[in-house]
């Protein structure tokens, strides 16, 4: 092969068909692994929630569009000057609301999420909550968290508590747990949308 142009080579020609189709193939797996990943890690994006949102959910008319054993543990809390509600279904459905608007939502589908949003939810119903909800209470004042549970069979709620060294058991694990889901959400979130957990 001396003084012949490698590319002009016939091994080399014989070579090229079968080097484009192996490169194809390979572009196209990769293609399609790329797609299926983005698809089972989706987190929902940001996006506005429906003005009367909690209002539904805490009196108990969205859970009517349920299943008959559905029920919801819910956490309104607020925190300097920012109030949020959490959301987390008996079948997964884990959502973030601000009280300013918006909010994150259907965020349950992710692993962590979705076992954080279980103790949560677990932890809210072993509490034996025992005071009715009759009306759909107003968000709680500054530094003050309530608890809510939502089935077809009731509505029940812990009243106003203060969070912090103040919080007795058994709303200590229910706050840390719902707090733990938070954290859960705003990672994953931030990760999918490449900003930081904050």
């Amino acid at each position: 092969m001396a003084g012949e142009d490698w590319l002009d080579s016939a091994k080399v020609r014989g070579l090229m068909p079968n080097v484009s189709y192996i490169l194809t193939v390979a572009l196209g797996i990769g293609l399609t692994a790329w797609v299926l990943t983005r698809k089972s890690h989706r987190v929902a994006p940001v996006l506005p929630s429906h003005p009367d949102m909690r209002a539904g959910i805490l009196d108990g008319s969205l859970m009517a569009e349920g299943p008959e054993d559905g029920s919801c543990a819910v956490m309104d809390w607020s925190v300097g000057k920012a109030s949020i509600t959490l959301v987390c279904f008996s079948d997964g459905t884990t959502s973030i609301y601000w009280a300013s608007g918006g909010g994150i939502i259907g965020a349950g589908t992710n692993g962590s999420v979705e076992a954080t949003a279980a103790r949560f939810r677990a932890l809210l119903s072993q509490a034996r909550l025992t005071q009715q909800l009759s009306t759909v209470p107003a968000l709680p004042p500054r530094d003050y968290v309530a608890f809510h549970l939502v089935s077809p069979a009731g509505r029940l709620t812990s009243g106003l508590l203060t969070p912090g060294r103040y919080l007795r058991p058994p709303f200590e694990a229910v706050f840390l747990a719902a707090q733990d889901t938070i954290t859960a959400i705003r990672h994953v979130y931030a990760t999918k949308s490449g900003g930081s957990a904050v």
